[in-house]
């Protein structure tokens, strides 16, 4: 017996030796500082043109996934584009700077870019990149969840691929932006695997590594739960793709991908070797927003080890990271809003320069003019006293037109004050929002950490990391509201919600949703504590009602009724068990909670029929 516990053990320290050896080796990459400081000496030592410098790095940086580092350098060349009249290089500059939009989630400037891109190619009749901007807007929809804008856009891009020969790497791209769509609309049918082997075909002709790579993580996370070993293989091909691209934010993306195929499969030692080898060269290029979901898979490994040290270590790297990824976030808006601020004083300045040399050559050509006045006036006696009456009158009006000019501009230098005055306070709140929300972060933590068993770490913190991402969301929308506003718009906030829960808990049962809110807004402190409640609500229903139901619905209704706002959620599920209903529980704990801060009235309804919950507050 002891002999076959060795020879398990053996073959278990082989597959992690095998597992390490074909990992990436991150000490061969030089570190963002360093290809920064490079082009920086370059910029010194070159009379080189200094846009195509940092316009090559800013595209470098994309790729690798520093994207703070992008927006900084970024901030350097917006004013060095030609806006009217774009060379090639600036509009793949302004290519990339789309990408970086929308993955950073500034969707309005990033379609407003890629629509400029479109119209400029369909009116000079270039159909190739025509075509590739039509299959990057339909990443841009997917993005967005607009599936059927999704599915136009690669349409529009098919129907150019018949019209000229596109080229096998960019119609791979299409075939595997086509997958996508499937595995997002018909997860059942085939359609997504025909057009990744499609796909892989035209990569034999053409081959483009990051392409390929995407096309294979694909396929690899839609073997992962019937052939661990096909699985294997595809992710480590894809891994490789990405590493020989220096693309190492998609590297990352895989490699959480690959660590959780073992983790899934009880691997747990492989699992961890895989996620940890990223961790260093992830920390060292800021590449927080990647390793939020790596510091969440170790946790999970942690757990399943039963290693309350590593547990905890690789918790608070995961807050910080979380951490991290946020404060990032607001200095790169901090850095866009006073770059729009400075632009637009120097515009101002430069027009007040401008009134300032138009009035000097207007008063430059009045004094010509009372010279010859003069001249004339010892020629021609007789006409002195008109003359001099015109020229008072000419004399008066200009002044007064000065006059006129100097209020104006004063004005405006008002106008800009009360400006900056109020960017200034803008970034005081949101710095105070971040603030406070991280103060309910924290005491989210507390409260779950209280309740814990040693058997459920794992759905509780599941749970917790669905609260956490419903308070998430509420700063989402504010970021991306273009009027400022406290104010949080109840219905497109819900679906976003309810996306993020399905996404979260991998519920594949189709479930009808109906909302109806009436374009009821709440403020923040009531926002928050309302989000909490339904998310709670949803991922209930999600988890435990509709096991046994054919054709399962969640009604979500909500109305303002003179100044109390009225919330009803209902399911037609087979109701809350009393384990789930106990009053001991967290989620029903938290739901009193919240309901007593917003100092709301409930009542509640569980049957075979369904499940419904009604809460009454004063707005």
């Amino acid at each position: 017996m002891r002999r076959f516990a060795f020879i398990i053990l053996s073959f278990h320290l082989l597959g992690l030796q095998l597992c390490s050896q074909e990992l990436f080796d991150f000490s061969k990459v030089d570190p963002t500082d360093n290809i920064i400081k490079a082009t920086q000496k370059a910029l010194h030592n070159s009379k080189a043109d200094a846009f195509n410098l940092k316009g090559q790095l800013f595209i470098e940086l994309v790729d690798r996934g520093n994207y703070p580092e992008a927006d900084s350098v970024y901030l350097t060349l917006e004013n060095d584009i030609e806006i009217d009249n774009p060379n090639e290089f600036h509009r793949t500059v302004i290519a990339q700077k789309a990408y970086l939009d929308k993955v950073n989630t500034r969707y309005q400037s990033s379609l407003t870019q890629y629509l400029d891109l479109l119209n400029y190619y369909q009116a000079v009749g270039n159909l190739k990149k025509e075509f590739i901007t039509h299959v990057h807007l339909s990443e841009y929809y997917r993005a967005k969840f607009e599936f059927e804008s999704m599915y136009k856009r690669l349409q529009s891009a098919l129907s150019i691929s018949k019209r000229i020969d596109i080229g096998p790497d960019k119609m791979a791209f299409w075939h595997s932006r086509k997958a996508s769509y499937h595995t997002q609309v018909t997860p059942q049918s085939d359609s997504g695997h025909y057009h990744l082997n499609e796909g892989l075909k035209l990569l034999e002709i053409s081959g483009s590594n990051y392409v390929e790579g995407l096309i294979l993580n694909e396929m690899a996370y839609s073997s992962r739960d019937n052939d661990f070993e096909k699985a294997n293989e595809l992710y480590k091909r894809s891994m490789n793709l990405f590493s020989e691209a220096s693309l190492f934010r998609n590297y990352i993306d895989v490699s959480n991908n690959y660590g959780m195929l073992y983790l899934a499969n009880n691997r747990l030692e492989e699992s961890k070797a895989i996620l940890e080898h990223v961790l260093e060269f992830g920390e060292e290029n800021r590449l927080y927003s990647a390793l939020e979901y790596t510091y969440n898979r170790l946790v999970s490994v942690a757990n399943g080890l039963n290693d309350n040290e590593l547990f905890l270590r690789y918790n608070e790297r995961r807050v910080n990271a979380a951490y991290e990824n946020r404060r990032q976030a607001f200095f790169i808006q901090a850095d866009e809003l006073s770059a729009n601020f400075e632009k637009d004083l120097a515009e101002n300045q430069l027009t007040l320069e401008k009134d300032i040399s138009e009035a000097a050559l207007s008063k430059a050509s009045l004094n010509k003019q009372v010279l010859l006045l003069a001249i004339l006036i010892l020629a021609v006696i007789s006409i002195l006293a008109a003359v001099l009456y015109n020229l008072r009158k000419k004399l008066k009006l200009k002044n007064g037109e000065l006059e006129s000019k100097k209020i104006e501009i004063t004005k405006a230098n008002e106008q800009l004050n009360l400006e900056l005055k109020r960017k200034s306070t803008l970034f005081k709140e949101l710095n105070h929002r971040v603030k406070n929300n991280l103060t309910i972060l924290s005491g989210l933590v507390y409260l779950q950490e209280s309740s814990l068993g040693l058997k459920h770490k794992h759905s509780h913190y599941e749970a917790l990391r669905n609260r956490i991402k419903s308070i998430a969301l509420i700063h989402e929308k504010l970021y991306q509201q273009e009027e400022e506003s406290n104010n949080i718009e109840l219905e497109p906030y819900l679906r976003s919600l309810i996306n993020e829960v399905h996404n979260a808990l991998g519920h594949t049962k189709s479930i009808e949703i109906t909302l109806k809110c009436h374009n009821i807004s709440l403020p923040l402190d009531e926002a928050i504590p309302v989000a909490i409640i339904l998310n709670e609500l949803v991922t209930n229903s999600f988890k435990h009602a509709f096991e046994n139901i054919e054709d399962p619905k969640i009604n979500i209704y909500a109305d303002m009724r003179e100044d109390k706002i009225l919330l009803r959620y209902a399911d037609n599920g087979m109701g809350f068990s009393e384990e789930i209903t106990n009053t001991e529980s967290l989620g029903v704990k938290l739901i009193d909670l919240l309901v007593a801060q917003i100092k709301g009235k409930t009542q509640v309804q569980s049957s075979e029929k369904g499940y419904e919950f009604e809460l009454v507050w004063l707005s």
